[in-house]
């Protein structure tokens, strides 16, 4: 971990992820990991759900930074055939969030689009 850029810690809303959590991000900031170097994602997000993100956050005494939406049908179709998430189904919510994840590790570099005189 000492070398990795960014530590990133996955959780989903329910006390048992949130309790262990903030166990974690208390073992990572006395092993001297500041804030900057680790990133909390929520997996399986779902808006109106009994804990919310701002709740969690105060829990584990850090900022949430990612939340990927809760899509378990699509996700397990992707898994059990073996398909990737991006070609079964790429306009799910899940996908759309693996895609800005991915996109912020490494941005692609923009394209520039030829016009019709282009060709």
């Amino acid at each position: 971990m000492d070398q990795a850029d960014t530590i990133y810690i996955t959780l989903q809303l329910t006390l048992p992820f949130i309790h262990d959590t903030k166990r974690l991000i208390s073992l990572l900031r006395s092993l001297g990991y500041s804030q900057d170097k680790t990133q909390v994602i929520v997996n399986r997000f779902e808006k109106g759900g009994e804990i919310t993100i701002a709740d969690a956050g105060r829990s584990i005494g850090a900022r949430i930074d990612l939340q990927i939406p809760n899509s378990f049908a699509a996700v397990a179709y992707s898994i059990n055939h073996g398909i990737p998430l991006l070609k079964s189904a790429a306009r799910d919510p899940v996908a759309k969030a693996l895609v800005a994840m991915a996109d912020g590790l490494a941005p692609q570099p923009a394209v520039r689009k030829r016009g019709w005189f282009g060709w």
